[in-house]
């Protein structure tokens, strides 16, 4: 799937896109819009399709989105002067992605927006996301809002509101963008060469989500989930197999990030009391869903499996922010929903 400074193509997201071209239309275009939204839905896509637009000018917004088009080529590339992006970006002594936007990408962007632009167009700064600006990059964006300099436009990502401070929401024009539609879903899918016929399960498990989509793929989220289950229902007669799922999935979130593993857990607790509570589910996550989710679910009550949902929210947290061994936190958290005692370590 093409990244979205590179991606010609949105889907599912035309009323959004149609209010923001009225409102330019109008000569009144407001200088903030906050784009909300799940994550992997085409948020980042629709700002850049706009940013094009703004930077091209009302005479040039006709071609904006033309692949083919020298300013495409440009923001594809990062070489568009009139465009600034926040987004994290990679530590320059370790190499590893920074978790969040830091005060000195504010500053820069800043700097650069005081500067003469470059083209006979607006200029336009994508924020991807938010919801990642640290607390001194956020007043520094607050700053920015509040006393924009003229001709500029400010785009900007978010997967929670309730991530980012009050004052920065109220100062922006909301555009909500929804998951994609099951018909839009497959054409995005198809565009991007993914899956001519993407099986039913991880359509499901994508929510409307391209992006969520892509990534499920390409981890192999299916046949992780399958293993992991199977080691559950089975833990009560061979406790080994605890350790052995607690080191896959120690390494499956080196390689796809630890939320995409504790997604892996909650999805069996979410299926497991979905289950308990309908009957076995459709389309099932793997061949022996049914049995080993009754399995697991029989030893812990009710109760039980709602705490242990909300200790999973905080697991990603806890692995990337307090340096926790993830092989330990994901053998503790396995233990818990075979119903195992906790408090054990691993061997």
């Amino acid at each position: 799937m093409l990244a979205p400074r590179e991606n010609p193509h949105l889907f599912g997201h035309g009323a959004a896109e149609a209010t923001f071209a009225r409102a330019a239309r109008s000569g009144r275009l407001p200088h903030a819009w906050l784009l909300t939204g799940p994550p992997g839905i085409g948020k980042a896509t629709l700002a850049y399709r706009l940013a094009r637009q703004v930077v091209a000018g009302n005479a040039g917004a006709a071609r904006a989105n033309d692949r083919e088009a020298p300013l495409f080529r440009r923001v594809a590339h990062g070489s568009e002067p009139d465009l600034f992006v926040l987004e994290r970006t990679p530590h320059p002594k370790t190499g590893r992605m920074r978790q969040e936007i830091t005060v000195d990408q504010m500053r820069a962007v800043t700097g650069g927006l005081h500067e003469t632009a470059v083209g006979h167009g607006g200029r336009a700064v994508v924020v991807d996301a938010a919801d990642e600006l640290n607390s001194e990059a956020a007043n520094a964006f607050l700053k920015l809002l509040e006393e924009p300099p003229r001709g500029v436009v400010l785009l900007v990502v978010c997967q929670a509101t309730g991530r980012i401070p009050r004052t920065l929401v109220s100062r922006c024009v909301k555009l909500a963008l929804q998951p994609l539609v099951d018909h839009d879903l497959r054409a995005a899918l198809a565009e991007a060469g993914l899956d001519a016929d993407p099986p039913a399960a991880l359509l499901g498990l994508a929510a409307g989500a391209p992006g969520r989509y892509q990534r499920l793929q390409a981890a192999g989220f299916l046949e992780h989930y399958a293993l992991t289950l199977a080691a559950l229902a089975a833990a009560d007669r061979q406790r080994s197999r605890l350790v052995e799922a607690g080191e896959r999935l120690a390494t499956f979130a080196a390689a796809n990030g630890a939320d995409l593993a504790t997604d892996l857990l909650t999805t069996i607790v979410r299926r497991g009391a979905e289950q308990a509570v309908k009957g076995p589910l459709a389309p099932s996550l793997s061949e022996t869903e049914a049995a080993d989710l009754a399995a697991v679910t029989s030893r812990l009550p009710l109760d039980r499996w709602l705490a242990l949902w909300d200790k999973l929210q905080r697991l990603p947290f806890e692995l990337d922010q307090l340096n926790v061994d993830p092989r330990q936190a994901f053998f503790l958290a396995l233990a818990d929903l075979a119903g195992e005692p906790t408090g054990h370590a691993v061997a």
